[in-house]
């Protein structure tokens, strides 16, 4: 199982709107989204998304060792930056 970290999102986005955003890439199957408001501003949240099947992309891991995060564009130009999470899955 992979996990990816979006650090700040709009709070009104919902995660069934943040699936849909995601699953559009094709990436594999989410098993799981989880939120988390920010602590230092209201306006936001932290989302995590975790793959329970995620597709092997040579572009996506490249572009992640490179330069650590990438950007999933979700409203042209507007766009959120996807990191690969250390966070541990709950069960």
């Amino acid at each position: 199982m992979i996990s990816f970290c979006i650090p700040r999102v709009y709070k009104h986005y919902t995660t069934d709107f943040i699936h849909e955003k995601l699953y559009s890439l094709h990436l594999g199957t989410i098993k799981r989204i989880t939120e988390f408001p920010c602590k230092k501003d209201g306006n936001y949240k932290k989302i995590f998304i975790h793959y329970s099947d995620f597709e092997e992309n040579k572009q996506l891991y490249y572009q992640l060792s490179k330069r650590g995060y990438i950007n999933v564009v979700y409203d042209n130009p507007w766009y959120w930056k996807l990191y690969k999470a250390y966070y541990q899955v709950p069960s």
